[in-house]
């Protein structure tokens, strides 16, 4: 570990850490590529869940009283329940 007069920046080159140790240089490089895929698979996952989870809830609008929770419409839950009144299981062949 670097004492107090050898501190690292935050934006320093991995190559400048390897002093460290090999493992140090590699751990950055697995948490940078593990973001990108992070940020990917997010994406990808996502915006169809929130354009379905978004029909599924125009669906139950008309059925909301003024007690019921406007978050818990946005749920998963109401997207399983009503999802099949919006074929997406089984989407329609061209």
């Amino acid at each position: 570990m670097p004492d107090d007069d050898a501190k690292y920046s935050i934006c320093v080159k991995n190559r400048e850490l390897g002093v460290l140790g090999t493992g140090f240089p590699l751990f950055f490089e697995f948490v940078k590529y593990m973001n990108c895929m992070m940020f990917l698979l997010s994406l990808i996952y996502f915006v169809p869940m929130a354009y379905w989870t978004y029909e599924a809830f125009k669906v139950i609008r008309p059925y909301l009283t003024v007690t019921d929770s406007y978050v818990a419409a946005y749920s998963l839950g109401a997207f399983l329940k009503f999802g099949n009144s919006l074929n997406v299981n089984n989407p329609p062949m061209n």
